[in-house]
Formats: structure tokens, C-alpha cells, sequence
């Protein structure tokens, strides 16, 4: 079942094209509850929505649990090491990590990469500089389903401080456009504290 779905993945995101840019991708559906593997994971990650709760394993061998990271502006940026344009945009997290705080922004980069090892990618990762966690996909099988209906890549997700996912990005974006969407994110946790 679980090939299946890559398969279907992976011929998906090969037809949308790696870097396939269009507004009419952004998505504003309300989350569903769907089943990966055994477990129920609650949601499908759509703007408009709560991101769902979930774990991650990186690279590091470091576990992350999103709901840690509430009170923060998160990125979630799924890429590949084979797609041009995933690794045009890694310049612009490197950056964005060095310029804020980790009190106020957290990049996740996971990686939908299924034919070369965790190893060989900390390799990539190291080589590239990449100062945020990376974790691969393959390796985090009961998340799937959060990520279903990403049908190419670059595909990142913003969430806000409160857990809600205020965009949804299919193809790059300059590193300006991100940071323009964290400052609004960190304004706005600002104004709700002075309340």
C-alpha cells in the first residue's frame, strides 16, 4: 500500500513539474481526518487550517514535535536534492535562519527523496550548508498523509505562532517573500501580547 503511494507520489509530483509555480495552487480546504499506517494522523496540511500535530525525525537523529514550536513562525519546506529550483530556494532559509532568532522562526526542511540514504543525504545537507533540520520523508512514513495532496515541488508551508497554516507556496519563492510573510507573522504574535 505504501509503495503504491509513492509510486502515485512520485509520478504526480514528476507530472506537475519540480518547480511548477501557479497562485491557483494555494489551497484554502478545511482539514479531513485521513489513516496513515496504523495510526490515525488527524489533517491534511491546507492553508486555512491548524497544521496537524506530528513528529519528525531528522537526519540528526533529533526528534521534533511541531507542537513544540508553537509560538514561533514556521517554514516547512518539502523538496528533493534531484529538483533545481528546491535548491535555488536552500540559500534563502541558510539566510533567513542567520537573520532571526531560533526564539522566533523555525525552518523544517523534508526531503520527498526515495532513492538515496539518509547518510547520503546529511552528505547533501552538509554540503549545502543547510543550518535548519532536515528530514526525510521516507523515513517518517506516518506523516504521508499530512502531505498527500503535494503534487510538486518546492511546495512550503508558513505557519503562524497559533499553529495555523497562513500560505501554502507550489514552486520558488525568493527568500523576500518568505521573510515578508515571517515579519507579519512576528508583528502580529506582537500586537496579541500587548493585549
Amino acid at each position: 500500500m505504501i509503495k503504491k503511494f509513492l509510486l502515485v507520489m512520485m509520478f504526480a509530483i514528476l507530472l506537475g513539474g519540480c518547480g511548477k509555480s501557479s497562485d491557483d495552487a494555494r489551497t484554502t480546504n478545511n482539514a479531513n481526518t485521513t489513516n496513515a499506517g496504523n495510526r490515525s494522523v488527524s489533517g491534511v496540511a491546507r492553508k486555512g487550517a491548524k497544521m496537524p500535530n506530528f513528529s519528525l525525525k531528522t537526519i540528526d537523529g533529533d526528534v521534533i514535535k511541531i507542537s513544540d514550536l508553537r509560538g514561533k513562525a514556521v517554514i516547512i519546506d518539502l523538496w528533493a536534492t534531484w529538483c533545481a529550483p528546491c535548491k535555488r530556494e536552500i540559500p534563502g532559509f541558510i539566510n533567513i535562519v542567520r537573520k532571526y532568532s531560533a526564539d522566533d522562526v523555525a525552518i523544517i526542511g523534508i526531503s520527498m527523496d526515495n532513492r538515496i540514504s539518509p547518510s547520503q543525504l546529511k552528505g547533501f545537507a552538509q554540503q549545502m550548508g543547510m543550518n535548519y533540520p532536515v528530514a526525510m520523508l521516507m523515513e517518517n512514513r506516518s506523516i504521508m498523509s499530512i502531505f498527500a495532496d503535494v503534487r510538486s515541488i518546492p511546495t512550503t508551508y508558513i505557519v503562524d505562532t497559533d499553529g495555523n497554516i497562513v500560505d501554502r507556496v507550489v514552486g520558488m519563492a525568493p527568500q523576500s517573500y518568505f521573510e515578508s510573510r515571517i515579519q507579519n507573522i512576528l508583528k502580529n504574535r506582537s500586537a496579541k501580547q500587548e493585549v
